[in-house]
Formats: structure tokens, C-alpha cells, sequence
């Protein structure tokens, strides 16, 4: 994995977004996702906004907006962990 490449996140943003990832599975394959606690959408922002440089909508009432972020964090964690199996 390149360090400069902005569509995978890197090994501790990997660690901290561990929880997340069944709530990233029904976002990126099944196209919706359950409630989370505002502790954890904060976390995947923080990390999300960190590694693209794009500000995320906070606006955790709105389940479109929470869904979309669970997305696009869904797809670069899913792209993270093909890039680690194919690197071995």
C-alpha cells in the first residue's frame, strides 16, 4: 500500500474503525445501515475526513447523511483489506 494513495486508509486508521465494520458490510453491500452511537459516526468522520482531506456532514439526525458516510468509509475499508490480501 502506498502512503500516498488517498483510497485506502492505513494500518491504525484500520484499527480504529474495526467497530464499524458491520455497520460498513450493510452500507456497501445490502444499501442501508442500522443506528450507531454518535461516538462511533464521530469516529469514522474523524478518520474518513483525515485520510480524503473531505469535510463530512455531522448532521447525525439525517439517516441519508449518516448511510453516505458509511458508504464511502465502507468502500476505502473494503479496498484497504484487498490491497493488504493482495500484497501477501
Amino acid at each position: 500500500m502506498r502512503e500516498k494513495d488517498l483510497t485506502v486508509f492505513t494500518k491504525e486508521q484500520m484499527k480504529k474503525l474495526k467497530d464499524a465494520e458491520p455497520f460498513f458490510f450493510t452500507a456497501v453491500n445490502l444499501q442501508y445501515k442500522l443506528n450507531t452511537s454518535r461516538a462511533l459516526n464521530d469516529k469514522v468522520a474523524d478518520v474518513y475526513e483525515e485520510r480524503t482531506g473531505q469535510i463530512v456532514s455531522r448532521n447525525w439526525s439525517c439517516g441519508n447523511c449518516s448511510y453516505q458516510l458509511y458508504r464511502k468509509a465502507g468502500i476505502m475499508y473494503y479496498n484497504t483489506l484487498k490491497n493488504a490480501e493482495e500484497e501477501k
